[in-house]
């Protein structure tokens, strides 16, 4: 007879990738809270930040573009941030670029959560 005491291997490998994946959701509100405080600090709004950041006017931007942007705008705000991080969090389709409706959605999200940026 085999006595089973606390959660399964794999019910508990299934609740660290739910309390993991409710931290990774936490940071990423975090930093599109931040990004929308910082763009309204600025004077600007998504959508101009956005297409100054969209160089090749093809609508999308790459991580890239966007972290060249945060730079040129923003220097002194952004410094050590995780950009890769922060393409998991615009990114809602998976397609590796960010669409002008993806980020303004997002940032609009960033200004009604109440999550702490500290």
């Amino acid at each position: 007879m085999k006595l089973s005491y606390g959660p399964q291997p794999t019910a508990l490998k299934k609740k660290n990738q739910a309390v993991k994946g409710e931290k990774d959701r936490q940071d990423n509100l975090a930093i599109l809270k931040y990004l929308a405080e910082c763009i309204e600090k600025e004077g600007t709004t998504a959508t101009r930040l956005f297409k100054q950041a969209d160089k090749n006017y093809n609508q999308v931007l790459t991580i890239d573009e966007l972290k060249e942007q945060v730079k040129i705008t923003m220097p002194d705000k952004f410094a050590g941030l995780n950009f890769k991080k922060l393409l998991k969090a615009f990114d809602l389709n998976g397609n590796g670029l960010i669409e002008l409706d993806e980020f303004v959605n997002l940032i609009e999200i960033g200004t009604k959560t109440n999550v702490d940026t500290e």
